[in-house]
């Protein structure tokens, strides 16, 4: 685990530290999934946001990447239906 993000900072960090004592890496915890795809040493990401959240959350990630503030080799996310979407090239509602 490279890195966690959480608007609530706080449960970023718990589940950060959750994987440090797991032996599951040093990640860093954040509260903007922005500085999160920023950070060096992430190179993908999966989104586990509500469903609700996880157009903006993609839309934010897709950006980054194409303004050349990330270098993310692919993301993925589940939709509320169950389907899995993956990739950087676009969003779709």
């Amino acid at each position: 685990m490279t890195g966690v993000m959480n608007p609530t900072v706080n449960k970023a960090e718990a589940v950060a530290d959750a994987c440090r004592e797991a032996g599951s890496g040093d990640p860093i915890a954040t509260g903007d999934v922005r500085e999160l795809v920023a950070h060096e040493d992430v190179d993908a990401v999966w989104v586990t946001s509500p469903s609700h959240t996880r157009v903006e959350t993609v839309a934010a990630i897709v950006e980054e990447v194409q303004q050349g503030g990330a270098d993310l080799v692919d993301y993925v996310t589940e939709p509320a239906r169950g389907e899995f979407t993956a990739g950087p090239a676009g969003v779709e509602r």
